[in-house]
């Protein structure tokens, strides 16, 4: 059996100027690759934009002198991301659960349960700088 995969680094700075960089790359990955827009868009660049913004804003601090690495693979069945940071990571586990009540009304917080439940599957590493998200298409 041959499984066919197709990978692809993107390196950028630290600027939430590169969101929309990402959204072109979605889109392009789902035509190329021919995946159901419908089924999967829509959780694909919610997560992905919510995963990049984190690593620009709480990873990276915005600092310019710092870069996202962004790579992805495809095969088959999954469709994976892993975006890198150059900060100082961060421990997951410690992120407040923001449907408790005393977290509902913060205005940050939200994006790694929004990325726990778009996902697939989700793996931090290094110490929280790498996040591996994958989607089964």
């Amino acid at each position: 059996m041959i499984i066919d995969t197709y990978s692809k680094t993107l390196k950028f700075n630290s600027s939430l100027e590169h969101i929309n960089t990402v959204d072109i790359l979605i889109d392009e990955i789902l035509v190329v690759h021919n995946i159901c827009k419908e089924k999967h868009e829509a959780n694909i660049k919610t997560a992905l934009t919510e995963a990049v913004t984190n690593a620009v804003v709480h990873g990276n601090k915005n600092d310019l002198q710092k870069t996202i690495t962004l790579i992805y693979k495809i095969n088959p069945t999954e469709l994976i991301f892993k975006i890198q940071d150059e900060g100082n990571g961060f421990n997951p586990d410690l992120i407040p659960d923001p449907t408790l009540p005393e977290n509902l009304e913060k205005i940050s917080g939200r994006g790694v349960f929004i990325i726990k439940h778009l996902c697939s599957d989700y793996c931090y590493s290094d110490e929280g700088k790498t996040l591996e998200l994958t989607f089964n298409i």
